[in-house]
């Protein structure tokens, strides 16, 4: 009973749940038909599963196998000490258990039955392989329709079996060597003289002394044999022939006649009654000495003993009705005690299979949701927006490895009460292995508190260097488009042929170098006008971007020219906010109008609108001559 209980607790402890697709094997086996030569009955985990594997447009159902063999230092399935070579069984009892401990699985391979809608075959799947592929099933296939069984172990190869093999042949040589020794017959030495061989014969009941003493007979010891066919003929005379009887001083009884033999170390290992091979009676006395006897008073001294062993039986009294009646009722009575102790124990038990298995869920989807706190989702707008969630995950993992640390506390107190429930020396067992597991748990769970509170921090810096480098990108592309979207532009030329007296524009200055620094700004003018001269041309891009240079750090960029003036402001509106969407400071400036009605425009020194300068050409200063003739 208590190896089943420990088995079970093995079972409630170190299997995971399964799907309900698969059955677990936990048992031994017969050897594999045609194995002369391993475990008499290896004992086997094995842990099926099913599963889905989309390979192309094909839909295909696998089959995994965890198998694990049980060792004798690790039996997680039945491990038997018996092992059979050539075709002969060995036990412990032969060969110990040392030599069983090195015994390990090599390979083995089991007949599985595999059922289900379109598929009833039995495949041989061996430990080697992690998967096998039974095929095509249909794209609707549902999981949950197939199963599979164990049904039986068609191969099995082991390593470490050099210790076992090695202990049989030594035990066969023992044995061999054994049979073939002569047997050895105790011969009782006896000084200056040699007697007769002594062939002992059954006695009845060798430990009743006093019951011997007291019919005239005694208990014997142990006489040594002796070779009759001695060379000392005097001294054999005098050992065996003189039988003078012989009184116990100590004993109120007589002892019988005969010459007492002197005692011997293997004495003590012979029969109270011996003869000798030449026909020679010995019988052990009351005072434990052998004494040699007549044949007649040999017989005398058995019957007695047999006589003294014999106790009268008393008559048994016959029970009346009412007695016959209770001990059938107590018979019965103490049959259903027995039965309900087993059925409670049993239901005891599958109880703590059902709540363990909840526990193992429990830890399960602890462990998911640990996971789960120890990542952040990565949708995100604002750095405010990724420490919110960071700070409500991290609280939160306390309390979920606290939640895991209670399942795993009450599972282990489970399996502990389950099984460490008998006497107080148990339940003091029990009590220390809650204890250490508890302080395990405690351990445990600090640690994955420390991991996951650490991944979560390793995440939310990952998050914010994503975040920063993402903001710094779309803020950068955001103030290119901007650029793009504003290109510099210029006055009406006669090409334009516009005939209004005047056109709206407006300027902004913008350091392309400091462009993508986090602080940017660009300085915005008011739309201004640019008027007409008398002769209709307007003023060139130049005289106008003129008017801009000088007011900030930078280059300086027309937007226009727009003959409506809303529209031109409508722009300008448009420029300023999505500047200030792409984070550049603002500053805005006033410009005065540009050009005039009146006259006419001046040639430019700066004709193609290059930006440069031109240089002025050298003065002469040569003096002219006075004389009519410029002589």
């Amino acid at each position: 009973m208590k190896f089943l209980a420990l088995f079970t607790i093995t079972l409630l402890v170190g299997l995971s749940p399964v799907w309900s697709q698969s059955a677990a094997s936990v048992r031994d086996w017969p050897m594999p038909e045609g194995h002369r030569t391993g475990l008499s009955t290896p004992g086997f985990k094995v842990v099926p599963t099913l599963s889905f594997e989309n390979l192309g447009s094909e839909k295909h159902l696998v089959l995994k196998m965890d198998i694990t063999m049980g060792t004798a230092q690790n039996p997680v399935a039945p491990f038997s000490y018996h092992y059979t070579y050539n075709g002969k069984e060995y036990t412990d009892r032969d060969l110990g258990f040392d030599p069983f401990a090195s015994v390990r699985m090599q390979k083995a391979s089991f007949s599985v039955l595999v059922q289900g809608p379109g598929v009833n075959q039995e495949v041989l799947y061996e430990s080697v392989i992690s998967r096998k592929d039974l095929g095509v099933v249909s794209k609707d296939a549902v999981l949950s329709t197939y199963s599979c069984h164990v049904q039986s172990l068609r191969n099995v190869y082991y390593s470490g079996t050099e210790p076992v093999e090695t202990a049989i042949r030594n035990f066969e040589e023992k044995r061999k060597s054994q049979n073939q020794a002569p047997p050895q017959v105790a011969k009782p030495p006896v000084t200056g003289s040699s007697a007769p061989a002594i062939t002992s014969e059954p006695v009845q009941n060798r430990a009743t002394t006093a019951n011997t003493a007291s019919s005239g007979a005694s208990q014997p010891r142990p006489v040594p044999e002796q070779n009759k066919t001695s060379s000392n003929t005097a001294a054999k005379d005098d050992f065996w022939n003189e039988k003078k009887p012989v009184q116990d001083n100590t004993k109120t009884l007589a002892q019988p006649g005969g010459k007492v033999i002197p005692e011997q170390p293997n004495h003590k290992n012979l029969p109270d009654f011996v003869r000798t091979t030449d026909g020679g009676y010995f019988h052990r006395g009351a005072d434990g000495k052998f004494r040699e006897v007549s044949a007649e008073e040999y017989q005398k001294a058995k019957s007695a003993v047999a006589t003294s062993n014999t106790t009268p039986v008393k008559e048994e009294q016959k029970m009346t009705a009412a007695e016959v009646r209770a001990a059938v009722d107590k018979m019965f009575s103490d049959a259903r005690d027995r039965d309900a102790a087993i059925n409670a124990r049993i239901n005891q038990f599958s109880q703590a299979m059902q709540q363990n298995f909840y526990y193992a869920e429990a830890i399960r989807n602890g462990k998911q949701n640990l996971a789960e706190l120890s990542t952040l989702s990565g949708n995100y707008n604002s750095i405010e927006q990724l420490e919110a969630e960071f700070n409500q995950k991290y609280s939160s993992i306390r309390s979920e490895v606290q939640g895991i640390e209670q399942a795993r506390n009450a599972k282990l107190n489970n399996a502990v009460n389950a099984n460490f429930n008998g006497s107080s020396t148990e339940q003091a067992i029990g009590q220390g292995v809650a204890l250490i597991g508890s302080i395990f748990n405690s351990a445990k769970a600090s640690k994955e508190e420390k991991e996951a509170r650490e991944a979560l921090k390793a995440e939310r810096e990952r998050q914010q260097k994503a975040l920063i480098a993402a903001k710094q990108k779309a803020r950068n592309d955001l103030r290119n488009q901007l650029l793009k979207s504003f290109p510099n532009g210029g006055t009406p030329l006669t090409a334009h042929k516009v005939t209004q007296p005047q056109v709206y524009m407006f300027g902004y200055i913008v350091d392309q170098a400091t462009l993508n620094n986090e602080a940017a700004d660009v300085t915005v003018s008011n739309v201004f006008p640019v008027a007409q001269y008398s002769d209709g041309t307007y003023p060139f891009k130049t005289v106008v971007s003129g008017k801009l240079n000088g007011l900030s750090k930078g280059d300086v960029m027309l937007v226009g020219f727009y003959t409506d003036k809303n529209a031109a402001e409508q722009m300008r509106k448009s420029f300023i906010g999505l500047a200030q969407k792409s984070e550049l400071t603002v500053k805005q400036v006033t410009l005065k109008p540009v050009g005039s009605n009146n006259g006419t425009a001046a040639t430019p020194a700066d004709f193609w609108e290059t930006g440069k300068q031109p240089v002025k050409a050298a003065t002469d200063t040569t003096k002219k001559k006075s004389d009519f003739w410029n002589n």
